[in-house]
C-alpha cells in the first residue's frame, strides 16, 4: 500500500475525529491559529513523495491503534482518540518525507493542528507560571531588589506582580514550538538536532517570560501602572528574542540533515 492510500484510509477510519474537529472550529469552540499547523501539515504532504510504499510492519501498527482506539471509543475523551487519529497521519507524512517515524516534526505539528487550546491551557499555565516566577525572582535579587515570591506572583513592599493564566506564556510557547519545528522541516534537521530545537524554544520561552516579568515589575514598583499598549509590547519584543535565537540556532548553527553524501 502506498503512502496516499494509507492516508485515505486513516482519515476513512477516524471519520468521527473529523466531525469533532469540524465543530470545534465552525462553533468556535478554540483559537483558530492552530489551522496554521494544518496548512504546514498540508504543505509536508505536497512537498513529500505520496507515492512511497508503507512498510508492512507500519500498516499493522497503524492498524493496532485504530483498532484499540474503536474499542475504547466510548471511554476516551475524543481528544485522546483525536490525537491518535492525527499522529497516525503524522507518520505517514514522516513516510512520504523520507523521516524516521520517531521524528518529533511532523508529530508536534500534528498535536499544534488540534483545536484543544483550552485543555492546553488548563493543564500547562500553572508549570509555566511557576517556571517563570521561579527564575524572575533571582533575577531581580540580583538587580538589588529583595522581592518575596507569594504563589505566582512576586511582592516588593506596596508593589505586586501578578503572573495569571494569559500571562502564563502558552501561546506564545506553541507559537514558539511552531516556529522551531517549520525551521527544522524546512533545514531537514535529524529528529536529535530536532529535540535540541524544541528543547531550546521551551528554555528560551521561560527565559523571556521572567524577563517579561521583571521589567513589568520595575515599571510597576514605584506605583505606577503600566499601559495596555506597553504590557503587549514588552511580550511582544521578549517573544522576538526567542524568534531571533531561534532562527539563528536553526539556520546558521545546527547542521542540516544529509542525504545520500550531500545537503538536499
Amino acid at each position: 500500500m502506498r503512502v496516499w492510500q494509507a492516508m485515505v484510509v486513516q482519515v476513512a477510519a477516524c471519520w468521527s475525529v473529523w466531525s469533532w474537529y469540524v465543530s470545534r472550529v465552525w462553533t468556535g469552540a478554540d483559537e483558530a491559529w492552530h489551522l496554521v499547523a494544518v496548512l504546514a501539515l498540508v504543505a509536508l504532504g505536497l512537498r513529500g513523495n505520496l507515492s512511497q510504499r508503507v512498510r508492512w510492519v507500519h500498516l499493522g501498527g497503524l492498524a493496532a491503534v485504530n483498532v484499540g482506539m474503536a474499542v475504547l471509543f466510548a471511554r476516551l475523551p475524543m481528544a485522546v482518540t483525536a490525537l491518535g487519529a492525527v499522529l497516525g497521519l503524522a507518520s505517514l507524512l514522516s513516510r512520504a518525507n523520507s523521516l524516521p517515524l520517531w521524528h518529533p516534526a511532523p508529530a508536534l505539528l500534528a498535536f499544534l493542528a488540534l483545536p484543544v487550546g483550552a485543555s492546553v491551557h488548563f493543564f500547562a499555565s500553572h508549570p509555566l507560571k511557576v517556571a517563570t516566577i521561579t527564575l524572575a525572582s533571582p533575577m531581580l535579587h540580583m538587580m538589588g531588589i529583595a522581592v518575596t515570591r507569594t504563589g505566582s506572583a512576586l511582592a516588593f513592599g506596596n508593589t505586586v506582580v501578578l503572573v495569571d493564566a494569559p500571562c502564563a506564556g502558552v501561546d506564545t510557547l506553541s507559537v514558539t514550538l511552531l516556529l522551531a519545528v517549520g525551521i527544522a522541516l524546512l533545514r531537514l534537521h535529524t529528529a536529535r538536532v530536532t529535540w535540541v530545537m524544541l528543547a531550546l524554544a521551551l528554555v528560551g520561552v521561560v527565559g523571556a517570560n521572567a524577563m517579561r516579568v521583571c521589567c513589568l515589575f520595575l515599571l510597576q514598583r514605584d506605583g505606577g501602572s503600566v499601559p495596555p499598549w506597553l504590557h503587549e509590547g514588552v511580550g511582544l519584543a521578549a517573544f522576538l528574542q526567542v524568534a531571533l535565537v531561534l532562527f539563528i540556532t536553526g539556520t546558521r548553527v545546527m547542521p542540516p540533515r544529509v542525504v545520500d553524501g550531500g545537503v538536499p
